[in-house]
């Protein structure tokens, strides 16, 4: 870890590790890698700018001003991110230990940190950054001055990687750089993280110095529970360390799609206020008449503006020969079919379903089959999520017991915790019958039926059987074979008729 001792210059910062001497006048340049001015950071901005649907500033700066007036933002990223989140939430993430007072804390912490209700936008954040950077610590509360344990959820622009010299593929440790300016005050806070320890050190830069200067001590905090680190990248190249935001797949489709729809936005307002020419006696006339201001266009044409109605003045050395009539027929289906082929390349490549990005005639599928292969896509996408974000928090919740249990606030051995994801489409009814059908032929347990069927964990199933026993042993007029059967099919309502139970008791 580091030190600091005082010198010629102001500070000096010694990794012990790896000797490595950092002149405090430089330190604002430790951020760079990740800074205002990296690539990676720019990567961040320009793609949160897209999601946020900041397509104009981004896209049609070459436009003229009337062009630009005209250029229509599409967003679909929106709605297609949303759509891959909301699968996500709705597969149910539920952290599971094996001890009543392990589960009953970990509950605890889970909302006291907020982690459950934050999990929509931490989705929403991966697809569009690339990654998330997870960070599990000690400090001390603001409220009652004790210490608490924390989760947080980091954007990945703070993050530095701490690079082994002989193993570029695994970090030795990471810094998350916090910088902000108040008025001419510059304020940087740096968070070294190495196995099994970190510190964090304050700097601030005055009106009127030209370097940063430590604040206070350095805070180091010394533990064993690993790496307080975690970055969860998504859609990662091999060998690569950041993710890829799922929008630089698309960006070009993006594009075409704001640019068809500002066409037909353009063919549409031209059918909707057509010019009107009139010969420059009548025009002129009208003008005085009527008093309004001449104007003149790129051409040099002269025209009055008149009910958002462009009324020009002929003029033969621009326009030719006086038409008589003019007809105008603007063929606009080649560019919708072309928009339908963008846009079902964009849910292609995004992997949600088409009915995401545009509207469809007809009728949504109703059979649970045809829904699970209309979203199979996403729930690839899903899955790969699942696997990511459990790994890591998985070992996360295990860390925050580590540390609880380093400073007495709990008593019992850490546990490692199990994330449980559910399915996050509803079961059509022939579905049901066949999960039950394989219970009732003894192909499965009630236990994995029951999971199936209501989307329960561990806990949650052994507290139904529970429930299911007891109600069981009381009910005295149903003690033979028929029990079985009871369980589940009677009690989901599948075959609850007063003959079909007197049958099965003869």
């Amino acid at each position: 870890m580091s030190n600091y001792e005082k010198g010629d210059i102001e500070y000096v910062v010694v990794h012990k590790d790896t000797q490595e001497t950092i002149d405090i006048k430089e330190i604002e340049k430790m951020g760079n890698t990740v800074g205002i001015d990296s690539k990676q950071v720019k990567r961040y901005k320009k793609n949160e700018r897209i999601y946020k649907g900041e397509h104009k500033d981004l896209f049609a700066g070459n436009l003229s001003l009337e062009d630009k007036d005209r250029y229509m933002t599409v967003n679909l990223i929106k709605p297609a991110f949303r759509d891959l989140s909301n699968l996500y939430v709705s597969s149910n993430p539920t952290p599971v230990v094996q001890s009543e007072e392990a589960q009953e804390w970990l509950d605890t912490y889970i909302k006291n940190n907020k982690i459950q209700s934050k999990l929509f936008d931490m989705i929403i954040s991966m697809l569009t950054l690339g990654g998330l950077v997870v960070r599990t610590g000690v400090r001390t509360s603001k409220k009652n001055k004790e210490i608490e344990i924390y989760t947080e959820f980091v954007h990945p622009r703070h993050l530095e990687v701490i690079q082994d010299p002989w193993d570029q593929a695994n970090p030795i440790g990471y810094r998350l750089i916090f910088e902000n300016q108040i008025g001419q005050v510059q304020y940087k806070r740096i968070e070294e993280y190495r196995e099994n320890s970190y510190e964090i050190s304050r700097f601030i830069k005055d009106k009127n110095s030209t370097t940063f200067r430590l604040v206070g001590e350095v805070e180091q905090v010394n533990h064993d529970a690993g790496m307080l680190i975690h970055y969860m990248p998504f859609n990662r190249d091999p060998f690569e360390f950041y993710g890829r935001s799922a929008i630089e797949d698309v960006e070009d489709l993006i594009k075409e799609i704001n640019n068809r729809f500002t066409f037909l936005k353009r063919v549409n307002d031209i059918f909707a206020a057509p010019k009107l020419m009139l010969p420059p006696t009548i025009f002129k006339q009208f003008q005085k008449s009527m008093g309004w201001d001449v104007k003149m266009d790129q051409y040099g044409s002269e025209y009055v503006t008149f009910a958002n109605q462009d009324v020009f003045c002929f003029n033969p050395s621009v326009d030719g020969q006086m038409p008589e009539y003019l007809t105008w027929d603007a063929d606009t289906e080649s560019a919708f079919k072309f928009l339908f082929t963008v846009t079902m390349a964009m849910s292609t490549i995004l992997g949600v379903p088409s009915h995401s990005l545009r509207i469809e005639e007809g009728n949504y599928p109703e059979s649970g089959k045809a829904l699970t292969l209309r979203y199979l896509p996403s729930l690839t996408i899903i899955k790969n999520l699942q696997t990511v974000v459990s790994d890591t928090m998985e070992m996360v919740y295990w860390q925050a017991q580590k540390l609880a249990y380093q400073y007495g606030q709990i008593t019992f051995a850490p546990e490692w915790v199990t994330v449980f994801h559910f399915s996050s489409l509803p079961l059509d009814e022939e579905s049901v019958i066949a999960e039950i059908s394989k219970y009732q032929a003894g192909l499965q347990s009630k236990e994995t039926t029951m999971q199936k069927l209501d989307n329960l964990n561990a806990r949650q199933l052994e507290e139904e059987l529970r429930k299911i026993n007891e109600e069981s042993s009381n009910d005295h007029s149903h003690e033979n074979d028929y029990s079985k059967e009871r369980d589940l099919t009677a009690l989901l309502g599948l075959s609850d008729s007063k003959d079909e139970k007197e049958e099965v008791n003869e």
